[in-house]
């Protein structure tokens, strides 16, 4: 069983992650005009769209795991 300093190091970290994440995609959004997912599909060859949407998935998945585990230990 995980102590509850461990607990907290994942939450806070996954909790910085989201709002790293957040931002840039914010910042990105005021300067572009479009969202992540339309620059990326623009910036990067065809090859790479299943793993771009693959890893877009994970980042959303490790979101909302930030809020679960954040309801959790409150």
């Amino acid at each position: 069983m995980p102590s509850s300093n461990t607990i907290a190091l994942v939450v806070g970290l996954a909790s910085l992650m989201a709002i790293f994440l957040q931002v840039i995609a914010a910042r990105l959004g005021i300067a572009t005009g479009r969202d992540l997912a339309q620059c990326c599909y623009e910036w990067y060859p065809k090859w790479t769209r299943v793993a771009d949407w693959l890893m877009r998935n994970w980042r959303s998945s490790a979101c909302d795991l930030a809020e679960v585990l954040g309801g959790a230990v409150d």
